[in-house]
């Protein structure tokens, strides 16, 4: 198996994506880093830099199928992908707020 070197990490501002990204990040890596959150994902990015990772952000709502199918399209034509990580989730519930099946409905087919 080889090493992957062209990552793209949805939720990358998240607790596990940043320790993804900045674990990956090194030269010769290509991250394609997207999340919701402008700052944060900025701030991981120009860590990634400081690692000699080529890295990319966009800002991307996974429940947005137009917008994460050019998302990944455009980073796969800068570079192949090798690996896709899949951190963002779709779900507003907590424990103490569960989500409506109403709420649900807008993310279904």
């Amino acid at each position: 198996m080889s090493e992957a070197t062209s990552i793209l990490i949805s939720g990358a501002a998240g607790d596990i994506g940043t320790v993804l990204a900045k674990a990956y990040a090194a030269p010769g890596v290509h991250l394609f880093l997207g999340d919701i959150a402008a700052g944060p994902l900025e701030n991981l990015a120009s860590q990634c830099r400081a690692l000699a990772a080529q890295t990319w952000t966009t800002v991307v709502d996974v429940t947005n199928r137009e917008d994460m199918a050019a998302w990944i399209t455009r980073s796969h034509q800068i570079r192949p992908l090798d690996l896709i990580i899949a951190l963002a989730g779709i779900s507003r519930g907590t424990f103490s707020r569960e989500e409506t099946p109403r709420k649900l409905a807008r993310f279904m087919p």
